[in-house]
């Protein structure tokens, strides 16, 4: 078997693609189902938009290729490579797929990088999960059935380097689950913006503090929230407001300090997390209720 959709769903999943010349029928034989995705970074050259492209697609004296089905360039662009089976996994394990049979079970994305330095551009950073999700969706799985090589084989592997898996994990979740688009955003009309601003400001006052700055609204054409205090990868990642609506209903689903906090006084000690968590949801139904894309994704 082979996957002859790849270049369709990532294109379904707005993302830039090159078919390289015979993709269609690449691959090094042999049987290949896909259940998940397996990501790399080609320790390539520092420069250069896709230096490594000739050793992915063509493989060197000693490993036969191609060596993954996609690249993702420099540029944001991802490269399909090969439609069959790839030699890219080695030996290595995981929950979803036989032990060292990543080759059968794994697309396989090699994404440019020297993994010396974090030299990752702005591009790669918002597309490769966006990209991962994307083959996700035509799968039908979700995000845990994406693994880094280094968490696929954890004593000789450090790829994809500078990569979060937890948080890249994350980012692929929220592109499965829906958000709400940037370039959507321009054309919600104001009062039903502002009837949005206000719920989410009384519920953010209620669950962090009337003084928190986490309850400041984000405004319209705004750059996000800071998200340390509610699981943000670095102090200054930015999320849109649905983004941070989920990382807070992912939270509550945790046991919170109850002191001082709306609800505390019920028989119920949770009362008030179920209340605020059926409250962000009505929110998220309501900016999500139109938008047939998928993401969660850096403001």
């Amino acid at each position: 078997m082979a996957a002859p959709w790849l270049a369709d769903a990532l294109r379904a999943g707005g993302l830039p693609v090159y078919e390289q010349p015979g993709w269609q029928g690449r691959g090094t034989g042999g049987t290949f189902t896909p259940l998940g995705v397996l990501l790399h970074h080609t320790a390539g050259p520092r420069s250069g938009i896709l230096p490594s492209l000739g050793i992915v697609r063509d493989g060197r004296s000693d490993l036969q290729g191609p060596l993954a089905q996609l690249m993702l360039a420099r540029d944001g662009v991802f490269h399909v490579i090969a439609a069959g089976r790839a030699n890219h996994a080695g030996a290595g394990a995981a929950r979803f797929v036989p032990a060292n049979d990543g080759n059968r079970y794994l697309i396989g994305i090699e994404a440019e990088s020297c993994g010396l330095v974090d030299d990752w551009t702005d591009e790669q950073r918002a597309n490769y999960p966006r990209g991962v999700a994307a083959l996700c969706h035509a799968m039908g799985v979700g995000e845990g059935n994406v693994l880094g090589h280094k968490e696929w084989a954890p004593t000789r592997k450090i790829d994809p380097a500078f990569w979060d898996m937890n948080a890249f994990r994350d980012v692929v979740r929220g592109w499965l689950r829906g958000t709400f688009q940037e370039d959507d955003m321009a054309n919600v009309p104001q009062a039903e913006w502002d009837q949005v601003k206000n719920a989410v400001g009384v519920l953010l006052q209620q669950i962090c503090g009337e003084n928190s700055t986490l309850a400041n609204p984000w405004p319209k054409g705004g750059t996000g929230w800071a998200t340390t205090r509610y699981g943000g990868a670095a102090a200054n990642e930015k999320l849109t407001l649905v983004d941070m609506l989920r990382r807070i209903d992912r939270q509550l689903n945790s046991p919170l300090t109850l002191a001082g906090r709306p609800g505390g006084e019920l028989d119920n000690e949770y009362g008030h997390v179920l209340s605020m968590r059926a409250e962000i949801r009505k929110v998220l139904e309501l900016l999500t209720a139109d938008d047939d894309s998928t993401g969660e994704h850096a403001a």
